[in-house]
């Protein structure tokens, strides 16, 4: 028992603020670790945007200078040039050299995997999405999906978060000789 100036200490409460101190530390950690994880989460994002924007770039540079008279050429054409490009890219430190191409832009890829999904819009009818080979498709549209697997949400058996991105590029083709086709630099985050 502890004596100060002769009478004894009163030890009561002392357990209710290391019981405080502890706690507080758990929520600081658990609010560090979330936070770490909403970072992860945006660097993935920012990394697949640059990804879908170097396939979209390409994909519609590729349209553009192609003399193919059939559409759907180009438009395959275009489609691999996007997909090759994308595949030189990485998200979170893995390669994204296996993506493959989804069936519909609301792809769902496994935790560290991605996938990518390209379209061809109609610049003249609002930009509304046209079938694989339609000439009018002259903007390339690239929605690109990764499944991020949050850090520490492993050790909760938390599932993979899907991170999506969409990126549009194209041109007006058709033009004059000698003249510059006319460019669109649409971007949609």
């Amino acid at each position: 028992m502890s004596v100060v100036q002769g009478k004894p200490r009163d030890r009561r409460g002392q357990s209710m603020i290391a019981l405080a101190m502890l706690l507080g530390c758990f929520i600081v950690a658990a609010i560090w670790l979330f936070a770490c994880e909403v970072n992860r989460i945006q660097l993935a994002r920012e990394q697949l945007q640059a990804a879908a924007d170097a396939a979209a770039l390409a994909a519609a540079a590729g349209l553009a200078k192609q003399n193919k008279t059939d559409p759907l050429d180009a438009h395959n054409e275009a489609m691999n040039i996007a997909m090759n490009t994308f595949r030189m890219n990485s998200v979170l430190g893995v390669s994204l050299s296996a993506v493959l191409m989804a069936a519909d832009a609301y792809d769902c890829p496994a935790a560290g995997h991605a996938s990518i999904f390209v379209e061809f819009l109609d610049p003249l009818n609002n930009n509304t999405p046209v079938t694989l080979g339609d000439p009018a498709g002259k903007i390339v549209r690239v929605t690109a999906a990764f499944g991020a697997q949050p850090a520490f949400g492993q050790f909760l058996a938390f599932g993979s978060m899907p991170v999506r991105v969409n990126s549009s590029r194209g041109y007006s083709g058709g033009s004059a000789p000698g003249k510059p086709a006319k460019r669109y630099g649409l971007h949609q985050r």
